[in-house]
């Protein structure tokens, strides 16, 4: 049988490998979010980083994350 390994050459399961596929989309996605906010001349706060850490990290998901984000910003 096939045993997967991570970079620290510990075994990892098929849980974690798709954990972390979502991770790095999640993480690509606010990436892309913040390049747009620049774009357009406006800086993206802390607090929204942290929130959207919490969204890369599945503490939360895109709908929870943009609500705290809004309502931070009072536009509900």
């Amino acid at each position: 049988m096939l045993e997967l390994t991570d970079v620290k050459n510990q075994p990892c399961s098929w849980y974690n490998i798709v954990m972390n596929k979502q991770s790095l989309k999640r993480k690509k996605n606010v990436r892309l979010a913040v390049a747009n906010e620049q774009l357009e001349g406006l800086k993206v706060s802390k607090a929204s980083l942290k929130i959207a850490d919490n969204y890369i990290a599945g503490k939360a998901s895109v709908k929870q994350a943009a609500e705290k984000i809004r309502a931070r910003y009072g536009v509900l």
